[in-house]
């Protein structure tokens, strides 16, 4: 099975070192790493290219959870459109 993704060209992989934080924000060294020379972590989110947003056309949002109060809130990620109070 797979994502749908390109490994050659949309993935990118970056080696990480969770308990002493390497290569999470600043890059990593050739004397600790020496088959790498990308950016770190933080360096390759920095770089995604994220696409336009039309805020002019028609509401398209994610429904992350909901609750209710007194009224209905839901919480999610907006990918088009616009929302005003009212």
């Amino acid at each position: 099975k797979t994502a749908g993704f390109n490994v050659k060209t949309q993935v990118a992989w970056v080696p990480l070192e969770g308990l002493s934080g390497t290569n999470l924000k600043a890059s990593i060294g050739k004397e600790t790493c020496d088959w790498y020379d990308g950016p770190s972590l933080l360096g390759a989110l920095d770089a995604v290219k994220l696409p336009e947003r039309d805020g002019a056309g028609d509401l398209r949002m994610s429904v992350a959870d909901r609750y209710r109060d007194s009224d209905m809130y839901a919480m999610g990620k907006i990918f088009q459109g616009t929302l005003n109070k009212g």
